[in-house]
Formats: structure tokens, C-alpha cells, sequence
């Protein structure tokens, strides 16, 4: 199970979800346990044992629906 405070980063990144940069991203992704796997034009893509999905983080601006698709796709692999 995942440190309490991976998830009160979660929740704290999704209150200011217009002003998060990628590197934000990517670290709370990998304190959740996702791995780089390959980094290719714009898009960082990572991904998890045992999760059936990949996780493509865009690492240029970001607006804030796609930050939050990505963070809650992230909560998701918590469980």
C-alpha cells in the first residue's frame, strides 16, 4: 500500500490543477510507483506492474483537464 502522503500530494495538486508543470507530474507518478519506460517527441511514457495501462505524461504546457485526467489516472493505480 502507498504512503498516505502520495495521495495528500494528489489532492493538493488538484486544487491548483491550472498551475501544475510536468516534472510536477512525473514525480508524484513515480513516489506511486510507475517507472519510465520511454520518452519519445513531446511525451514521457510510463508504466506499472501488475496495472494493464501505460501512462503518457505530455511534457510541454499543460492545461488543467488534462492534469487532472493524468492525476486521477494516477489515484486510480493507488488501489
Amino acid at each position: 500500500m502507498p504512503r498516505r502522503d502520495v495521495r495528500d500530494e494528489i489532492a493538493a495538486l488538484r486544487r491548483r490543477r491550472h498551475n501544475i508543470t510536468p516534472r510536477e507530474l512525473e514525480a508524484v507518478a513515480r513516489r506511486a510507483g510507475w517507472v519510465l519506460h520511454n520518452t519519445e517527441g513531446g511525451h514521457a511514457t510510463y508504466v506499472k506492474e501488475g496495472y494493464p495501462f501505460n501512462l503518457s505524461i505530455p511534457l510541454h504546457d499543460l492545461n488543467g483537464w488534462t492534469a487532472l485526467r493524468i492525476l486521477k489516472s494516477i489515484e486510480a493505480s493507488l488501489d
